[in-house]
């Protein structure tokens, strides 16, 4: 993992300006994570505004935001010394390692929300990648990699072991010769790369990968951040041609609105090499295990999968469909439930409901830990009912018992995690997981 010393720093204080013993004062949290959050201008426009109104920041902490790859990120606060407090990246390859070391606080990433991925390329795009491969990223790279043989094309790389970077090796891991040089072989590891993940590739220069391959020509690095090297690509600052593309974050590609350049391939469909997940962006935030200021980083975490957060919608800076630059992602839908408006007192009745994983399709849950929780005093206070874990099809079922006051039923449920096991240790609840009021009725005779 190679540390990267160039790094774009956000310190955000508290606006109005503030005097020197009062900033002391205050927290600072030293955040490291993607650039994606910076570039794309949520850090700004959203999660700093949002955590400073956060009622659970009960100390008021400021964030100090150094936005670099997520390798960097992991590397950076793997290091005790370099007193990082929280991070939030976007590589579930990179995070689990960080997770298993026992450098994460908490036992699972707390997922966030999630982008996509996009290829952009020149507005005229001269590979053809948008008439052949609108919606199949795997084959675009296959476009592009045929174009920049015969020198109509150059993709750019950022080349920083980024969760990008990760994403893009992992898209040309999957692509086939396919009668041209420099294309990756499904099944060859280039270990002479120092990647040690075998879904991971790149191009090199030849038909074949040795120990002494190097990249070809029209595969150019520049090891810059997310907006940077989207910017790179809009001058196509190569020495061979300029016709650039790249992969980028749909967020930062609407943040920097690059004036030469357009999304050629994007909402990979079922149908796609890589499926319907193949482009999808999942972001996760770690508190770090030897952080000095884990309350507070835990409270940054808390406005991350918040209601606050999490119930606004976050479609910065643009909205839509499958082309909304952030989702809110904390917890699973509950997506059908059924239960009676009313019951005989002191018998019981069914509850049923179903979670399932949406971005970009819906995936119901398999064995989670839910929660049946109840109130009877208008929602004040909440009572655990009963638990179970869902079925295959990510439905659980309840049956209660009902007095003779009106009760409101919710459930708590594990915080989703794009991990092996897809369970995390603690509960949460949002609005979303509200299931009604049942009342309890004497049956005449």
């Amino acid at each position: 993992m190679i540390r990267r010393t160039m790094a774009l720093t956000a310190t955000v204080l508290a606006a109005g300006g503030i005097a020197a013993q009062a900033a002391q004062a205050t927290p600072v949290l030293n955040v490291w994570g993607t650039s994606d959050i910076s570039d794309s201008l949520l850090l700004s426009k959203v999660l700093v505004p949002g955590f400073a109104a956060y009622a659970g920041n009960t100390d008021s902490a400021t964030i100090s935001y150094t936005a670099v790859g997520t390798g960097a990120a992991i590397a950076e606060a793997e290091v005790a010394a370099n007193h990082v407090d929280a991070i939030v990246v976007h590589s579930p390859s990179l995070e689990a390692g960080f997770v298993s070391g026992g450098f994460s606080l908490e036992p699972l990433g707390r997922p966030t929300f999630y982008n996509d991925y996009v290829l952009a390329g020149p507005k005229t795009d001269p590979a053809g990648v948008l008439a052949a491969f609108p919606n199949d990223a795997v084959k675009a790279f296959e476009q592009v990699a045929r174009a920049g043989v015969t020198g109509g094309a150059t993709f750019i790389t950022r080349d920083d072991n980024s969760g990008t970077n990760v994403k893009e090796q992992q898209i040309w891991g999957q692509t086939t010769a396919v009668a041209t040089p420099g294309m990756p072989a499904p099944g060859v590891t280039q270990a002479w790369n120092g990647l040690t993940d075998a879904s991971r590739k790149t191009p090199w220069s030849g038909v074949t990968p040795t120990a002494g391959a190097t990249f070809p020509g029209w595969y150019h690095r520049n090891g810059l951040t997310q907006g940077a090297s989207l910017s790179a690509a809009n001058t196509c600052l190569t020495a061979t041609t300029t016709n650039c593309y790249t992969l980028v974050d749909r967020g930062t590609f609407v943040a920097v609105n690059p004036s030469n350049m357009k999304i050629v391939t994007q909402n990979s469909t079922a149908g796609s090499t890589g499926g319907l997940s193949e482009l999808t962006n999942p972001f996760h935030a770690y508190v770090v295990a030897t952080s000095t200021q884990q309350t507070d980083a835990t409270h940054f975490l808390n406005y991350l999968t918040s209601t606050d957060l999490q119930n606004s919608g976050i479609t910065y800076p643009v909205g839509g469909g499958r082309n909304v630059s952030f989702t809110a992602d904390a917890y699973p839908a509950i997506t059908a439930t059924t239960m009676p408006s009313s019951v005989v007192h002191g018998t019981s009745f069914t509850i049923t409901a179903t979670l399932s994983y949406l971005p970009p399709v819906s995936q119901p849950i398999a064995s989670m830990p839910v929660e049946l929780q109840s109130s009877t005093d208008g929602g004040a206070t909440w009572t655990n009912v009963s638990s179970t874990t869902t079925n295959a099809s990510g439905g659980v079922t309840f049956t209660p018992t009902i007095g003779t006051s009106n009760t409101n039923y919710r459930l708590d449920i594990a915080q989703f995690d794009d991990s092996a096991t897809k369970i995390a240790s603690r509960f949460v609840h949002s609005d979303n997981n509200q299931l009604g009021t049942t009342s309890g009725f004497v049956m005449s005779t």
